[in-house]
């Protein structure tokens, strides 16, 4: 590889990525990468999801962004932008700012590399691209026969369904069930980068006030709530704050206002009660499919929620919030036991990744257990910091 020497981003990119920074100019922060995150495709922050410990005494959890000079963080409006807010550390070529600030005010350590620029260099010029540090917990993912480990995630997958279904239980005891499952759809179609949005729409228009309107009316007034259309005839009870949606880099078929479209195609559907439509649902299903035939909106040749996403809203959604009702709870769990998988996330990708470098021949999640498994094990302990905490790790130490 050629020595560079005109300095991009993705050359700041790469040293973090292959975990070239030298150690020098994190040890003078007090840092130490325990784990560099992984690339987000959900908009904000470059990475997602790094854990880095401080002075060896606290562990942090956030996200890393990467410039090539400092002051690129205030140009770009990150300091005003909630998004950044979890940002913990901020790599840069230059810098050339007296500090990096977040919306929240929170002061962020900036790692600068131009001070080391020969040493790293040396290190892309040396070590080029090739496979990065292995992240944690590799080892006790390699230490477990393929059929132990997939039966422990299988076991996790049911255990964050049971863990969903009291927190819907929880909610119940609060708020309406039609108001409980219209909120949690909305989010269930928002993807991460969405779904704080989605879930603001559901407070700012609450399921019984869109249901009062006729139903040409409910669409353009969700749509002008969310500010992703023209003023409505029937003004709704509030608006989304500006900016509120993440519209860049989506495929157009994910697109909010066509999700919202769906949504307003199964309220419907579901007519006169979400929640007691979903229980009629689930009770009168004899195959998973059939569950994803009632959850799939089309009009016509458009499709609005395809089978992929009905697939997620059935596992993560509507079993786990039937389950919390007394009456389906023995319904649900039963489904969800034969689900197959949704399709593929970044999540599940990251995990059947760790799984593959472990020595496993897993490409593939089966079923909605396996799944739900992957996102438990992600989100509750490898997002968290938590490694060397989980039942894997745990289960690893033991045969070892």
């Amino acid at each position: 590889m050629a020595v560079q020497t005109r300095i991009d981003e993705r050359m700041v990119v790469g040293l973090w990525e292959h975990q070239h920074v030298p150690a020098a100019a994190l040890k003078s922060l007090g840092l130490r990468v325990i784990y560099r995150g992984m690339p987000s495709d959900a908009g904000g922050p470059d990475y997602q999801d790094a854990v880095v410990s401080v002075e060896n005494k606290r562990v942090l959890v956030g996200d890393v962004e990467f410039h090539v000079s400092a002051s690129d963080w205030y140009r770009h409006g990150h300091h005003m932008n909630p998004r950044y807010n979890r940002v913990i550390v901020h790599v840069v070529w230059t810098d050339d700012t007296d500090e990096t600030r977040t919306e929240n005010g929170r002061l962020v350590p900036v790692v600068e590399l131009e001070r080391y620029a020969q040493l790293c260099r040396t290190l892309l010029h040396d070590h080029g691209t090739e496979r990065p540090a292995s992240p944690p917990c590799l080892a006790a993912f390699a230490a477990l026969p393929t059929a132990v480990l997939l039966d422990e995630v299988r076991r996790l997958g049911v255990e964050r369904f049971i863990d969903r279904s009291y927190r819907f239980a929880a909610d119940l005891s609060i708020e309406q069930p039609d108001q409980v499952a219209y909120g949690a759809m909305l989010q269930g179609l928002g993807y991460a980068s969405n779904r704080r949005a989605f879930a603001q729409l559901a407070d700012a228009v609450p399921y019984l006030w869109l249901q009062s309107l006729p139903r040409q009316e409910r669409l353009p007034s969700l749509l002008d709530a969310a500010q992703l259309g023209p003023r409505a005839s029937v003004p709704p009870p509030a608006h989304l704050p500006a900016g509120a949606w993440r519209l860049a880099m989506l495929r157009p078929a994910n697109h909010p206002a066509l999700r919202l479209q769906g949504l307003v195609l199964l309220l419907d559907r579901m007519s006169p009660s979400l929640a007691g439509g979903l229980v009629e649902a689930v009770s009168g299903c004899e195959r998973p499919i059939d569950l994803r035939k009632m959850l799939v909106a089309r009009d016509g040749e458009d499709t609005f929620i395809g089978p992929g996403r009905a697939d997620e809203l059935a596992v993560s959604v509507v079993l786990p919030l039937i389950a919390a009702l007394e009456s389906g709870e023995e319904t649900a769990a039963a489904l969800f036991a034969r689900y197959p998988s949704p399709p593929p996330n970044r999540w599940t990708r990251h995990m059947l990744g760790l799984l593959q470098a472990a020595g496993h021949d897993v490409a593939h999640t089966h079923t909605a257990s396996e799944h739900q498994g992957l996102h438990h094990l992600y989100h509750t302990f490898c997002r968290a910091g938590g490694h060397g905490t989980c039942t894997v790790c745990r289960m690893a130490r033991v045969t070892s």
